[in-house]
């Protein structure tokens, strides 16, 4: 009843939820180990990680696992653990036992300490039916403390196999690379534009010599064309040049006193001045 009166209590304010949970780093440098120092836990935790990862240092906080001072020790041992700037991931745990022996991992103080380590934790509590409080807080669960070693590092031989082939995958790359730029290079060596460096220079002045040459013709044409027009248009004006009217003996009258053409008699009276127009000179008259 405790057990689920706490797991609901907990379960409701969000110390289970996947949100919270930090990842935990694939190679820790540095791994803290807390349990008991005599218990089977942390000798199975230790052969498996010297057994996949033999270059990861640990660090061991002996504290009890089972008892009435249990839970306080854990807590202020996940606490001090992240006091070292140092601690890439923790393990928190113990073997199995009954619900009794497994009890300190169920108190609340373990609960909240492992929710508010910065230092990622992995809980390996008893075996895989064994499921505690701690469990359902810590960022992951191990079913057995020998998967909590299984889980903290990967097998170094594999992570080495796994390198030797990119190893061969990128030399052999690089080697294709250079085979790819020895053959673009001899190309480019063997290619008409070197062996001949300045056919294409020439080509280019000779089409720019064409261009010049089209160009003087386009302009040469355009302008005789316009002048042309010009000479047209002004044949045209000139046709219509009153001066030239006037040299084929014709005048031009207009009123003295307005300045105005006279068209027609009838807008003039005795007495009236206009001037008559010559294509040479001109004279005032008096309208008798």
């Amino acid at each position: 009843l405790a057990f689920q009166q706490l797991k609901e209590k907990l379960e409701k304010e969000g110390l289970f939820n996947h949100a919270h949970k930090k990842p935990i780093p694939f190679i820790p440098q540095k791994i803290g180990i807390i349990t008991s120092s005599t218990g089977a836990a942390i000798k199975d935790i230790l052969n498996i990680i010297d057994r996949r990862f033999d270059n990861v240092e640990i660090l061991i906080y002996p504290v009890k696992v089972q008892g009435e001072e249990a839970a306080k020790e854990i807590s202020e041992a996940i606490a001090e653990m992240n006091t070292l700037p140092d601690i890439d991931v923790i393990i928190v745990g113990r073997g199995g036992g009954s619900l009794e022996d497994l009890w300190a991992f169920n108190e609340e103080i373990v609960a909240r300490s492992i929710f508010n380590s910065k230092v990622p934790v992995i809980s390996a509590v008893g075996h895989e039916i064994d499921i505690t409080i701690s469990d359902l807080v810590a960022d992951r669960r191990a079913l057995t403390p020998s998967e909590a070693g299984e889980l903290v590092v990967p097998r170094k031989d594999l992570l080495l196999d796994v390198i030797e082939k990119c190893k061969m995958r990128l030399f052999q790359a690089l080697v294709n690379k250079v085979r790819i730029s020895r053959d673009n290079l001899a190309r480019i060596v063997n290619s008409y534009a070197m062996k001949q460096p300045f056919a294409r220079f020439q080509r280019l002045q000779q089409r720019l010599d064409d261009l010049v040459q089209r160009l003087n013709l386009q302009i040469t044409h355009t302008v005789k064309s316009e002048w042309e027009k010009l000479l047209s248009l002004s044949g045209k004006l000139e046709s219509l040049n009153p001066l030239c009217i006037l040299k084929r003996g014709y005048t031009i009258t207009t009123s003295v006193e307005s300045n105005q053409p006279v068209f027609e008699v009838t807008v003039l009276k005795k007495g009236d001045k206009i001037k008559t127009q010559f294509s040479k000179g001109s004279i005032i008259s008096e309208v008798l």
